[in-house]
């Protein structure tokens, strides 16, 4: 039996799971899910799916997004640290899918999940020219 990340961010690694390195793994994860949720709904808002059929870009460009994340995750020290190995090699092919899918499927649901409720949300590069101190004072004019 492998270890996972929940003992290991218990400092438990070679004791194995229990309810409480579950409780901090779950935590872990919907933590980490939310804030990578929320900054792609800062970082893309809307933009640029304001039309029609704008789901399914959205749910594409989430789902490049959680890729990303997924890649990321997969070049991390995490792999080799629960005995996965440098990018997971050592459970070749398993473990790469499931993370790739696990991170595509979730990146899918966030970027439709905007496209659908946070169209209004308007991104960076949009709002920033209003924060310069000299645009802000003829926007109160």
């Amino acid at each position: 039996m492998r270890p996972s990340v929940k003992c290991l961010l218990k400092n438990q690694i070679m004791q194995g799971p229990d309810t409480a390195s579950n409780i901090t793994g779950w935590t872990d994860h919907v933590w980490n899910g939310a804030m990578f949720g929320i900054t792609y709904a800062v970082m893309v808002g809307g933009f640029p799916f304001r039309k029609r059929g704008g789901g399914t870009a959205g749910a594409l460009m989430g789902m490049a997004y959680g890729l990303m994340l997924g890649v990321g995750f997969l070049g991390s020290p995490v792999p080799n640290a629960v005995g996965a190995g440098e990018w997971g090699a050592d459970m070749w092919p398993k473990f790469q899918i499931t993370v790739l899918l696990a991170h595509a499927g979730f990146g899918a649901l966030v970027g439709w999940l905007v496209r659908r409720l946070g169209n209004r949300i308007a991104p960076p590069w949009a709002i920033a020219p209003e924060l310069l101190p000299g645009r802000a004072r003829t926007a109160q004019e």
